[in-house]
């Protein structure tokens, strides 16, 4: 979907901006190839809202650090013991028109172990914090989605098959989130 191209910088560019803002003790690494494709999913959903005509006024969009954070203060608030080692990192988390959603966007990359623990690190933070904001995870194709779905499903019925308190977890393929997204929090767009 759309343009996947995006400019990263190596080592030396690093090294260049650091000098530019004279400043030694930015902790900025390269990123790895791989992470570069997942970095432009979690954007482009973002650029998608924009683009179909939501107001930039009506989005607050927290990156993955922000989104980590905020979860941390909710569960701190909540009285809880926080072992950020152990936290879900969510890759964003957006209000839009005053409605939130946690994103998660699926590179493909993980596998069925790594992806049940994300979704019982969800459910178990989340349910902590009785907080009810739909996780929505945007995959790369229609096989993917479809996997995502099957995986939560079978975590469901395993671990969760009696209770009403778990977040919902919604699945689309790039793009398809966009009309959810709207329709969720109420926006009507060209």
């Amino acid at each position: 979907m759309g343009d996947n191209r995006g400019y990263s910088l190596n080592k030396a560019g690093i090294r260049y901006v650091r000098e530019m803002m004279q400043s030694d003790n930015m902790y900025v690494k390269e990123a790895p190839e791989a992470q570069i494709r997942h970095y432009l999913g979690i954007n482009e959903i973002l650029i998608r809202l924009i683009e179909a005509g939501v107001q930039r006024e009506d989005i607050v969009w927290l990156s993955t650090a922000e989104a980590t954070d905020y979860l941390s203060r909710l569960l701190e608030a909540h009285g809880e013991k926080i072992d950020r080692r152990r936290l879900i990192r969510p890759d964003a988390r957006a209000v839009i028109n005053r409605t939130a959603f946690w994103i998660e966007f699926d590179n493909s990359t993980e596998r069925t172990r790594k992806l049940e623990r994300k979704f019982y690190e969800y459910v178990h933070a989340l349910t902590l914090v009785q907080n009810k904001d739909p996780v929505v995870w945007v995959a790369a194709n229609r096989n993917r989605k479809e996997y995502l779905a099957n995986q939560w499903e079978a975590v469901k019925k395993v671990n969760y098959e009696d209770r009403v308190d778990i977040p919902e977890m919604c699945f689309f393929v790039e793009g398809e989130e966009l009309s959810f997204l709207e329709s969720r929090s109420g926006l009507v767009t060209s």
